[in-house]
């Protein structure tokens, strides 16, 4: 199957996720154990996809957090020390903490999403307050070529206007 998602682990570790395997994941949300997934007819279709997830992080267990409708990460756990299989409350128990986990990074994103904003916001701010001081740069210098244009044009019109008097008063 084709990798769908990545997902990398805080050791540098990773697990490609395909497609059916994310479906899968999406109606099966519960604990999946690799001992159970070797035999149970529910992992047929996505049995190799959860070994090649478990391998890496040599894990026993693995259970999904979910935003909404989207996988945001695998909480992948190795064997007990006693090699005894998780007991129904400690189920419970990673039940609770993975919606606590969905919760805190579905914060942890939007929080992302509002710094990225206001990051994009501030470069936007701070080209447009470029854009205006070179056009205000700009707008200066033509204002000051037409006044002066318009003094020079006014001191040629008052020189014409003195040498036209001054022919008036002559004659």
């Amino acid at each position: 199957s084709v990798p769908l998602s990545h997902y990398r682990s805080p050791d540098g570790g990773h697990c490609d996720l395909s497609a059916a395997l994310i479906t899968w994941f999406r109606t099966h949300r519960g604990l999946v154990d690799r001992d159970i997934v070797e035999t149970a007819p529910q992992y047929v279709g996505v049995r190799q996809d959860i070994q090649s997830c478990l391998a890496p992080a040599e894990a026993r267990y693995m259970l999904p957090i979910f935003q909404d409708e989207n996988l945001i990460a695998l909480l992948r756990l190795s064997e007990k020390r006693n090699l005894r299989p998780l007991s129904s409350n400690a189920v419970k128990f990673l039940s609770r903490i993975t919606n606590a986990s969905a919760i805190a990074f579905s914060n942890s994103l939007l929080f992302q999403d509002i710094s990225n904003l206001k990051e994009d916001l501030q470069r936007q701010a701070d080209s447009l307050a470029r854009e205006i001081g070179e056009r205000q740069e700009v707008e200066t210098t033509q204002l000051r070529h037409e006044e002066e244009r318009f003094a020079r044009t006014l001191n040629s019109g008052t020189d014409v206007a003195q040498k036209e008097l001054e022919r008036i008063k002559s004659s």
